[in-house]
């Protein structure tokens, strides 16, 4: 499982804990739990996302942006070309 999946997932058990017994839990804490949650979801989620780009290069035995990056590379002229008007 993904980091930032599993993360989500301790999100939804933790927000399901605090809705259950709000008289146990202060306001400031129950707001808190879903910004510190996605907080640390985002560095998760680009550290992965990371790891998988350089798998990706280190598998086609190149250096550069890999799979994805050839994808999103050829995506970004074909969508200025799009918006040019004759």
């Amino acid at each position: 499982m993904a980091p930032h999946a599993f993360l989500l997932s301790a999100q939804v058990f933790t927000e399901g804990l605090t809705t259950a017994f709000p008289w146990r839990f202060s306001l400031p804490v129950r707001a808190a739990v879903p910004v510190m949650y996605n907080a640390s979801r985002m560095f998760a989620a680009g550290e992965w996302l990371r790891q998988e780009m350089e798998g990706a290069t280190a598998a086609m035995g190149r250096e550069g942006g890999g799979a994805a990056g050839g994808w999103a590379g050829r995506g970004v002229p074909r969508r200025r070309r799009w918006r040019r008007k004759p």
